[in-house]
């Protein structure tokens, strides 16, 4: 919260941590912004199948952002995240994978990912080995929406940011008043779809 107060980009709305709700393996927190809205954001942070994912879990007040204060808000999560140890970003996956084509979920080795229409043709993307293993017949169907590295796109824990880049963003910010550039280029921290209704 120290680092968007200090951002240009972010133009100087408060934010502060509201309700931390604690599970056997969940935490909730509460990001309040009234001046944007009452309705909080939500993040939460939780264990799965022995990973650490982290989300949006309410979006509140994500909708009226403006995209400088949305690009420091997705900056400055990566960093929380990293330093957190997250394995995976829900909204990371939920961004690079289109629900109408392909379903996943974590298990103790990795993501399985597989296509709806032939769900047999599933894929692992191991969280601490590489390449994806499974039925090659289904690799075209999930990786033909992925550029690059599907390892960083898909599993955070294996996103790197130096620290030349996280300086190097964040000096764009101060220098030019807001940036659109990620500290993790093309990867985001925050929702990118419509909320199913």
């Amino acid at each position: 919260l120290l680092l968007l107060h200090h951002c240009r980009g972010w133009q100087g709305w408060p934010i502060k941590t509201g309700k931390i709700a604690l599970g056997t393996n969940r935490i909730l927190l509460e990001l309040q912004c009234h001046e944007l809205s009452a309705d909080s954001l939500w993040l939460d942070f939780y264990e799965e199948s022995g990973w650490l994912v982290a989300g949006t879990h309410r979006r509140g007040w994500l909708a009226v952002l403006r995209q400088p204060q949305r690009t420091a808000l997705d900056n400055a999560l990566a960093g929380v995240y990293k330093m957190a140890g997250v394995d995976v970003v829900r909204d990371q996956l939920d961004a690079k994978l289109d629900p109408n084509e392909v379903a996943y979920k974590l298990d103790e080795q990795g993501l399985r990912v597989w296509p709806l229409r032939s769900p047999q043709d599933g894929m692992r993307f191991g969280l601490r080995s590489w390449p994806p293993t499974g039925r090659q017949k289904g690799a075209p169907a999930i990786l033909a929406t992925l550029r690059g590295d599907a390892a960083q796109q898909l599993i955070f824990a294996r996103a790197p940011i130096s620290w030349q880049r996280w300086v190097a963003v964040w000096e764009l910010d101060q220098a030019h008043g807001g940036t659109t550039q990620q500290v993790l280029a093309g990867i985001s921290q925050l929702p990118t779809r419509s909320p199913t209704p």
